[in-house]
């Protein structure tokens, strides 16, 4: 049996000549007398008898929880409907546990001790930042104390059991392995190699000599992977990644958990440039209206540069400082603006305003040939700004007099050399916010102050758009398949022959038995004249397309970006029926990659959750309905739902082609091709 031996608690450096004695010590063959051929089968029985004293000193705190009623299945995960773990934190009978075993919401609670006592048990509250919760039991027995390995004597390498009380009501169940990472999550877990699951979340997670590291849990990075934060990270189940809240953390805030019942995460309220965050410096380039930033003082174009006394020269140095904390903490925090320090203090809040994006109102002109190849003739082009196509009615643009064919040279500060100048600019903007625009027109430069409005909801129906491309008579749609490695299906696109660089793109999620031939001749002249590409994806699966098929569509949208080249502004992604809610799906989850969304005759999922909307991904939602639906009133609901949370949402009502359900008629379709060509607004 191969057998592994650890050193959990220090390493040792060596010198070179030390490392090579050691190796030739290990090189040479050395004759075992019998006393030492026994020696590695003691170890291991030390081994064993130091885990299970380990286990022992906290088994009496271990405790099996049983849930009765609530959900059984949640965002098509499955829950555990057996027993889990919790651990007694103090002798007044408070229980901590992982969320993820109430993620149910079950109507009742039954925890069972050590000694065998079954107690009813009240839930007290969430740790919504650290995916825990508080339960309260009346104890006859107190339990044995526990003691909390400091923080800083954590470290990789070090002995890690993971402790539970699920198989076996009278002992508990574990697992062994190291602490492979201190710090993880932004500083708010300790990472380790032992088996962790729904056998053991919720327990805890000890060192060598029976002292707690911390409380056994599922996380992620990002909830975006669950669309209940409490099941996110159940995807590394017994992989070699687990996760521990430390207990010192714990029990810090458990006076605070009991008075409030539920903690939330703290939120800023800014956004930042985008790129690695590992090295981008926290600079501002939004600022919630009323969050706790704006009521700082805080602005864009300010640098965060120290938080409660510590050094943050990385956006991910800040988060480690501002992500362990709750709603309602309050933090010092030293900004750089200009070359000016200011020291500010911000009390962190749970929920924001929702963002809506500024709009200025402009339909900007898009290259209709091809790119310029002499570098001069470039400059020379980029330096002359923006050029207007279309105005949008009772816009700002329209009050500041701008017409079609003026071209926007600056915003504010900025000056506008692209489409991405302007909206970076609007970007750090509100509605209401007043804002300086030069422009051009002819020779002369013009300058008006004007007042920001959100992006509209409505179809832009008396828009004129002069300078849509135009269909030729002698050109062609092409047909290409498009292959994603790893996945079984093949997608296919259709676009004009010769089709101009930066084109709009529609993925049509399709699982009916309609050919794809017939679904690209209904939209053949409209991808002839407005650049546009059709693609075409069907699940792999003859039963439909299911949530696994989210993988396989965001790896597709990458492959779409490379082959293609579209203009990422007007990528939309739509589907009829079920594959419409799967395009909410998409489109949600994948916001830097889908600038549009159109369901079509769909609803939104029921458990989705709607993510906060964004400074810097932009997202337009066309809810598509058709007449007299019995689903009418559910999609409205859902409209009025994604207008609350800030998205620019609008409706499309269309009627069925030929009696067909959920098939566009011609006009639904030049509605929504009218959509897309606009959704580079600004």
């Amino acid at each position: 049996m191969k057998r592994i031996i650890r050193f959990p608690y220090r390493v040792f450096p060596l010198s070179r000549v030390q490392a090579l004695a050691l190796l030739c010590c290990f090189c040479v063959a050395i004759p075992l007398n019998e006393t030492q051929a026994q020696a590695p089968a003691e170890l291991a029985d030390l081994e064993q008898k130091a885990i299970r004293q380990a286990a022992d000193r906290v088994s009496e705190a271990v405790v099996q929880i049983r849930t009765i009623g609530g959900s059984s299945e949640i965002a098509g995960k499955l829950l555990n409907q057996g027993p889990t773990t919790g651990l007694i934190v103090s002798d007044e009978g408070y229980i901590v546990s992982s969320a993820a075993n109430l993620a149910g919401k079950p109507t009742s609670i039954i925890v069972r001790t050590a000694t065998g006592d079954q107690l009813p048990a009240e839930l007290i509250g969430r740790d919504e930042n650290r995916m825990l919760v508080l339960l309260k039991v009346d104890l006859k027995h107190g339990p044995q104390k526990l003691e909390t390995v400091p923080v800083e004597e954590v470290l990789p390498g070090q002995w890690a059991i993971a402790l539970g009380r699920v198989y076996d009501a009278e002992k508990p169940n574990l697992a062994v392995g190291v602490i492979s990472a201190v710090g993880r999550m932004h500083g708010r877990a300790i990472q380790t190699d032992a088996n962790v699951s729904s056998a053991n979340y919720g327990g805890p997670l000890l060192d060598i000599r029976g002292r707690v590291y911390g409380i056994l849990v599922p996380m992620a990075p990002q909830p975006a992977s669950s669309e209940v934060d409490e099941l996110a990270g159940v995807e590394f189940y017994d992989s070699g990644i687990g996760f521990a809240i430390p207990l010192s953390d714990v029990l810090t805030n458990l006076p605070r958990w009991i008075a409030e019942g539920d903690l939330k995460r703290g939120l800023l309220g800014i956004g930042m440039r985008s790129g690695s965050p590992h090295a981008q410096a926290p600079a501002i380039t939004n600022v919630w209206p009323n969050s706790p930033a704006k009521k700082a003082g805080w602005q864009v174009g300010d640098t965060i540069v120290e938080v409660n006394g510590k050094s943050v020269q990385t956006q991910t140095q800040l988060r480690f400082q501002v992500t362990p904390r709750y709603a309602g903490d309050i933090l010092s925090v030293k900004i750089q603006r200009g070359a000016e320090k200011l020291d500010t203090e911000v009390t962190l809040t749970d929920e924001l305003e929702p963002l809506r994006h500024a709009f200025l109102g402009v339909l900007p002109e898009r290259q209709t040939t091809p790119p310029v190849q002499d570098e001069k003739e470039q400059s020379k082009a980029s330096l002359e700004g923006v050029k207007v196509r279309a105005v949008w009615p009772d816009s700002p643009a329209q009050a500041a007099g701008i017409v079609a064919e003026d071209r926007i040279v600056k915003l504010g500060e900025r000056k506008i050399r692209s489409i991405a100048d302007a909206v970076r600019e609007l970007d750090s903007h509100h509605p209401g916010d007043k804002l300086v625009v030069e422009f051009r027109r002819d020779e002369k430069l013009e300058q008006q102050e004007t007042t920001l409005s959100k992006l509209p909801n409505d179809l832009h129906g008396s828009v004129d758009l002069p300078t849509r491309v135009k269909a030729v008579e002698q050109q062609k749609l092409v047909e290409k398949a498009i292959k994603v490695a790893e996945f079984p299906q093949e997608a296919t696109y259709y676009r004009a022959e010769n089709a101009l660089p930066r084109g709009s793109l529609l993925l049509w999620l399709e699982s009916s038995e309609a050919s794809n031939e017939s679904l690209a001749q209904r939209w053949k002249a409209i991808c002839l004249r407005d650049n546009l590409t059709l693609v075409i994806a069907r699940p792999a699966d003859s039963k439909g397309w299911s949530r696994s098929d989210l993988a396989y569509l965001k790896r597709l949208l990458g492959e779409l970006r490379r082959v293609i080249r579209p203009d990422m502004r007007r990528v939309v992604v739509a589907g009829a029926g079920k594959s419409g809610q799967l395009a909410y799906r998409v489109a949600l989850a994948n916001r830097g990659m889908v600038a549009g969304v159109a369901p079509v005759t769909a609803p939104l999922p029921r458990t989705i959750k709607i993510p906060a909307n964004q400074p810097s991904e932009r997202l337009a939602i066309l809810v598509v309905q058709q007449q007299n639906s019995p689903l009418a009133a559910l999609t409205r609901q859902n409209l009025e739902q994604l207008t609350e949370a800030g998205y620019p949402a609008s409706e499309l009502i269309f009627e069925a082609t030929g009696g067909q359900k959920q098939t566009l008629d011609a006009e639904g379709r030049e509605k929504l091709a009218r959509w897309i060509d606009t959704l580079d607004r600004f």
